[in-house]
């Protein structure tokens, strides 16, 4: 039994063809790629700037701190997984993506959503820092 391609490549790798958004005309992906770059470097520096006041400011190496930390560094990770590629595809018209990058991508995205910081290990941190929160404002 003879294996099939997938989008039907020629070269027997799978290749993946980016729509982009269907409905839009290639005349405005210019313009939907310079919205995008904006929010994109609009993310990168606002979340490193977080990291570097954090980091730099000693009064704020505290525990809510610490995971506003988590989220600004996971939220630059979660853009730059995805991001690029969709920019290439609005300016350059870079449409195919190969198996092993879709791959990579999917690992990487994934691999973050179960790191973040909201998820299994945040809960009982939270609650046993605001439980002690009301009790070191009191005894002051």
């Amino acid at each position: 039994m003879e294996a099939t391609t997938c989008n039907g490549s020629v070269d027997g790798s799978p290749v993946f063809y980016l729509v982009g958004i269907p409905s839009l005309p290639e005349s405005l992906f210019l313009l939907v790629f310079f919205i995008f770059l904006l929010f994109y470097l609009l993310i990168l520096v606002g979340n490193t700037l977080i990291l570097v006041a954090v980091v730099a400011e000693p009064s704020l190496h505290k525990p809510m701190y610490f995971f506003l930390t988590n989220l600004s560094a996971l939220d630059i990770l979660f853009t730059t997984t995805t991001v690029p590629k969709m920019l290439s595809l609005f300016l350059l018209g870079d449409r195919f993506l190969s198996f092993p990058a879709c791959l990579l991508q999917m690992y990487l995205f994934q691999s973050f959503t179960c790191s973040e910081p909201s998820s299994w290990w945040s809960w009982p941190m939270t609650a046993m820092w605001l439980s002690a929160a009301p009790c070191t404002t009191l005894s002051t």
